[in-house]
């Protein structure tokens, strides 16, 4: 509780910082650097290009060089497809990492007081793990933060 308790006091100031992580995560900028809207773009000028090519197509099936770029076309599309499916899990991954970053920055405002004992509860929704260091020393690493606490085992 020692540990958790220093981590609520020095929560006190840690609050807007991972206010701030956490509108930086929901920026988080774009998968490889594309916009998703220029990937919008390029599947709309493609899916014009797949239209006229079709017709092309229709009307000469034997067309080997039209078949390859009909194909080139379809392959593309599906690409940029991968890629904005991707891109749009990253943004649900970020929206949940910035949920959990807001509500520990609020539950750490709301703290006021110490733990007097150990809740369980507390413990698994904030710590991410416990490492034993040595046989007088654990490691107490708290989740959505890099903040890590040794403390001693009292005998």
């Amino acid at each position: 509780m020692e540990g958790i308790n220093e981590f609520v006091q020095a929560g006190q100031g840690l609050g807007d910082e991972l206010l701030d992580l956490a509108s930086i995560v929901q920026q988080g900028g774009n998968a490889d650097g594309i916009n998703p809207l220029t990937l919008r773009n390029r599947l709309d000028a493609l899916t014009a290009q797949q239209a006229e090519l079709l017709d092309k197509v229709l009307e000469d099936m034997e067309n080997e060089e039209l078949n390859a770029q009909l194909k080139a076309i379809m392959e593309e599309k599906q690409a940029i497809l991968g890629r904005l499916g991707a891109i749009q899990q990253d943004e649900e991954q970020r929206a949940g990492q910035e949920a959990r970053l807001r509500e520990l920055a609020e539950w750490l405002k709301q703290q006021k007081s110490e733990f007097a004992e150990y809740d369980d509860s507390i413990t698994r929704r904030y710590v991410e793990r416990i490492t034993v260091v040595d046989a007088e020393t654990i490691r107490i690493k708290f989740r959505y933060t890099d903040v890590e606490i040794d403390r001693t085992i009292r005998k």
